[in-house]
């Protein structure tokens, strides 16, 4: 959902963790941030190289690239 809005990224977090699915919100703008505080990992994506100070400070995970996301959910 790269184009949804922050509330829409953030609810469809919420609604897989109410399943029981297990959230890995990957992202690196500010758009994302609140859906990467609901998830139970969040992972901020280095590769475009215009990455949000907030996304970067509260991921708990940095990659350079976004095929290394294999490597994290492993």
């Amino acid at each position: 959902m790269p184009e949804a809005h922050q509330e829409q990224k953030k609810d469809l977090v919420l609604n897989l963790k109410k399943e029981g699915y297990y959230v890995i919100m990957v992202g690196d703008a500010v758009n994302d941030v609140p859906a990467m505080l609901d998830s139970d990992l969040s992972v901020v994506t280095l590769q475009n190289g215009n990455v949000s100070k907030r996304a970067l400070d509260i991921a708990d995970v940095k990659i350079e690239n976004i095929k290394e996301i294999i490597d994290v959910v492993k």
